[in-house]
């Protein structure tokens, strides 16, 4: 949980689904035309789709799992005690949901579609933005016990609402932030009862309320019957999300006790009152910044799988190609480039000299032999290309595993798993628990100098000398694990977008090495294993 804020702050997903597709602005436009209308008809919308989104992210994180009715197994989170005759907007997301269905069948998630939703409902009522990081799953299941437990209740203590913030790797300044979504929306009678007639069992109303403002809640409110009427949370400026609402605290007139605690029961959020209460644009600020770090609160990014933090095999490949170009290439890209559902930073607190200790193994061995760069490099490629970047390739046969390596693109060509046992283990002992370099084989293009099309001539594409040269180590029989470098000549020829491709990269090399970087990225994103889908082997053969 601790590096959930830092997994989506740099990740920066570019859609919806765990891998980029086009679709993503006119999504959001799609859920904030059915969101303007249904607040334009009902200003309180704003303030219960935002509700939503909290309520789901503290059960089983941000998954929509609220949003399931009881079926089958389900026992619906609707009806726990801080939902029941409670939470609403269902119908506008339903409208939400229908809408982008049409656009884009079975594309954007329904938690995707709420974390959108909460942003677009902050900014309807005149709130801050932020960018809304994409790619989470919908749950298959629901949490009754977890609802009931885990979202903080208006009569909670300070110290019973920080620590279920604390829960979900939320801290003071997200709690004090966050509260601040108070400053628009209602809240039930029966929500603050207890601060009007009889806050500690005693028979006495709360003190801390300033009395002639209890007054006026008590003609709505009294002791017993009246549990639905509805009070403003804010009640001077009820509709606009401002930061009236701590103002409100220090004249003690937060309507809530989860309110006014913040105010009377710890120093520290004490402060950030005051701070919010004087600075509009600072509490803007955090609030944002607290909604990112909410919104990522363990999201699925795979069906009913769970991101975790300590991964590192599944990602050991990419640092190897990284690194495996830092070798050779006058460019050395940047790891940092964001994409898919992966992100740089994974490894600074579990393993923070991951990509040290593979640069310092990688780089003595391509020093002793400057073809190991592309070996690695190749190993990558041939791993991402089946079943996804999770280096099944690995993989020795073992049981019901038939090992990759026997296939007809890796017998006899793939190479380097003594490097990568040789990290593996330096990163076990540490933290336990592309074609412009490098060879090919003379097989690998032999049809191409004797027997193009199979009329026994010749590729005629090729430059005749430099077949000549082929010729040499390459002859009609033999010679096939002999290492010539390796042409690409179809990219040429046999397409009009590849050939003005070729000759843009050959007159440019700036610009061939940007898409390369980025090609890299996309091509590390293909189908990664994350969570429980995948394992952390000790030994990457095994």
């Amino acid at each position: 949980m601790s590096q959930l804020s830092s997994f989506l702050l740099v990740l920066a997903l570019c859609a919806f689904a765990p891998l980029c597709f086009s679709s993503k602005t006119k999504a959001q436009e799609i859920v904030r035309s059915v969101l303007a209308k249904a607040v334009a008809k009902e200003a309180r919308m704003a303030a219960s789709i935002l509700r939503l989104h909290f309520h789901d992210c503290f059960v089983q994180g941000c998954d929509a799992s609220l949003l399931l009715d009881s079926s089958g197994s389900i026992v619906s989170e609707k009806g726990s005690n801080p939902n029941r005759n409670s939470v609403r907007g269902f119908e506008v997301l339903d409208e939400i949901k229908s809408a982008l269905e049409k656009e884009c069948p079975r594309t954007v998630s329904c938690a995707d579609l709420l974390a959108i939703a909460a942003r677009e409902s902050t900014v309807l009522r005149g709130g801050p933005s932020w960018e809304v990081l994409l790619g989470r799953r919908d749950s298959r299941s629901a949490s009754l016990s977890g609802s009931n437990n885990n979202i903080p209740a208006p009569n909670n203590t300070f110290q019973t609402i920080l620590t279920k913030f604390k829960r979900q790797g939320l801290d003071i300044v997200d709690l004090v932030a966050l509260s601040g979504s108070h400053t628009i929306g209602n809240a039930r009678c029966t929500s603050f009862r207890q601060r009007l007639y009889n806050q500690s069992g005693n028979g006495q109303p709360d003190y801390t309320l300033d009395q002639s403002y209890a007054a006026q809640l008590k003609t709505r409110c009294p002791k017993s019957g009246g549990d639905q009427n509805l009070f403003f949370l804010d009640y001077v400026s009820p509709t606009k999300f401002d930061n009236y609402y701590y103002n409100n605290i220090l004249a003690s007139k937060g309507l809530l006790n989860s309110d006014q605690v913040l105010l009377t029961k710890n120093e520290g959020s004490k402060e950030l009152v005051k701070q919010y209460a004087e600075n509009s644009q600072l509490f803007f600020e955090q609030f944002a910044k607290s909604m990112v770090k909410m919104g990522n609160i363990s999201p699925l990014t795979e069906p009913c799988v769970r991101k975790k933090r300590e991964t590192i095999m599944s990602q050991l490949t990419s640092f190897l190609l990284v690194l495996s170009l830092c070798a050779f290439a006058p460019l050395c890209f940047s790891s940092k480039t964001k994409g898919g559902y992966l992100y740089p930073q994974f490894y600074d607190h579990s393993c923070p000299k991951v990509q040290e200790i593979v640069r310092s193994v990688l780089a003595k061995a391509v020093a002793k032999e400057a073809r190991m760069a592309a070996s690695i490099l190749r190993l990558h490629f041939h791993d991402c290309f089946v079943q996804g970047c999770d280096a099944s390739l690995l993989l020795d046969s073992s049981g019901s595993i038939v090992s990759e390596k026997g296939s007809n693109p890796n017998r006899n060509s793939v190479r380097g798993f003594e490097v990568l046992d040789e990290i593996k283990s330096a990163l076990e002992k540490e933290c336990p628990w592309s074609h412009t370099i490098g060879n090919a084989r003379c097989t690998n293009f032999r049809q191409r100098l004797y027997n193009q099309s199979g009329n026994g001539q010749p590729d005629y594409t090729l430059d005749q000398s430099y077949a000549a040269q082929l010729k040499i180590r390459c002859p009609k029989s033999g010679g096939d694990q002999n290492l010539p470098s390796e042409p690409d000549q179809v990219l040429l020829t046999k397409n009009e977008g590849s050939r003005e491709l070729v000759k843009k990269y050959a007159e440019n090399s700036q610009l061939f090495f940007e898409q390369f970087a980025k090609s890299m990225v996309k091509m590390g994103n293909i189908s990664p294993l994350t969570g429980s889908r995948g394992e952390i082997r000790k030994n990457c053969r095994k």
